[in-house]
């Protein structure tokens, strides 16, 4: 092909107007990037606590469309308590009573499933 015929079919540059929602509730903002010179590097505080990063499934989406969104920004902090709560470290204890529970279902599960078996 000749430039001349590339050219015919090029798009020019890339316009995504189209794509901002003018009747949206919020606005969606870039984050920006932000470097830190040596005098500040020194003034931050390296014992706060890191911003936690969660994997967010959104509703009516698929799970590919899930994204990683920070700790601040989610609006529910009672899903990410219940999530907490739901996913802590056990102790030993907890953990012993936790897999005689479940054996305990696993067997009569079983019982349900094959009543010959008993």
């Amino acid at each position: 092909m000749s430039p001349e015929e590339i050219e015919k079919f090029n798009p020019g540059p890339y316009n995504f107007e189209w794509l901002i929602d003018d009747n949206a509730a919020e606005r969606v903002e870039e984050e920006q990037t932000y470097y830190v010179h040596e005098a500040q590097e020194q003034q931050l505080d390296l014992n706060k606590e890191p911003d936690r990063l969660y994997l967010v499934k959104w509703k009516n989406l698929s799970y590919l469309d899930s994204t990683w969104e920070h700790e601040t920004v989610i609006c529910c902090p009672n899903k990410v308590s219940d999530y907490r709560q739901f996913n802590r470290a056990l102790d030993k204890e907890s953990r012993a009573i936790m897999m005689a529970q479940n054996n305990r279902h696993k067997t009569l599960l079983d019982l349900e499933n094959n009543p010959k078996k008993k």
